[in-house]
């Protein structure tokens, strides 16, 4: 009979000094046993999507997030890295979480592999406020064009409501964006697009004018970062 199990611990372990400026500790080891569908999803133990996962804590200066697509890792084992993967706001730390498909139960302590994952970071940010009419031209700001947008038309109706959409720079740099209305700052409600646009969502937008204030990263870097195990 096979036994069902996870494998869950947090280790102490020194930190990996590969680079001047950064270090990085392997701080979690996650194993699941590969469970088959007909068992029921509220008994199975939690966070069982991945057979494996790790979690490397990166400490450093100035960062601003991590490139998930960058993951290189030898071996023979194929990891990917998470999608929630996060950085402080101080801009400190950073949490990379990898995983694999692959049950690994009983081999995660003798596994081994080396290899790298990039880095943005920055130092300075940029502040631009602009006033913007419902519908109305689209405003330069940093690296971006931004503009109030009418919700899109589709062929099953309106896609996403009223909202800033951002166009025509690389979304890494864009640090936060906040918007008012009358003097109010509005609540934001997500956003819908990807890395190259996107339209952010706010509350009780309205269709007149709203203000905009866009902080982007100045001098953003792209650094390489060594992960071991």
């Amino acid at each position: 009979m096979k036994t069902l199990f996870t494998i869950s611990c947090l280790l102490a372990v020194p930190s990996l000094s590969f680079a001047a400026d950064f270090e990085v500790q392997l701080v979690q080891i996650t194993s699941n046993a590969d469970l088959p569908r007909s068992i029921p999803q509220d008994v199975k133990p939690f966070a069982n999507q991945h057979a494996a996962s790790l979690c490397f804590l990166i400490k450093g200066e100035n960062l601003v997030s991590i490139d998930d697509d960058t993951l290189t890792l030898d071996g023979e084992i194929e990891w990917e890295a998470g999608s929630f993967n996060k950085v402080s706001d101080d801009g400190r730390y950073a949490r990379l979480d990898i995983t694999t498909s692959e049950e690994l139960i009983g081999k995660l302590d003798a596994l081994k592999f080396k290899g790298t994952i990039e880095a943005y970071t920055a130092a300075d940010t940029e502040t631009t406020t602009l006033t913007l009419s419902y519908g109305g031209e689209a405003k330069e700001a940093g690296p971006f064009e931004v503009a109030f947008s009418k919700p899109k038309k589709t062929a099953f109706g309106f896609g996403g409501g009223a909202g800033i959409k951002l166009s025509k720079g690389d979304l890494n740099h864009l640090k936060s964006i906040t918007v008012k209305v009358d003097g109010k700052e509005a609540n934001g409600n997500g956003w819908f697009g990807s890395n190259n646009s996107r339209t952010y969502n706010f509350e009780n937008l309205g269709e007149g004018e709203v203000e905009v204030t866009i902080v982007t990263w100045k001098n953003m870097k792209k650094v390489t970062i060594p992960i071991e195990k």
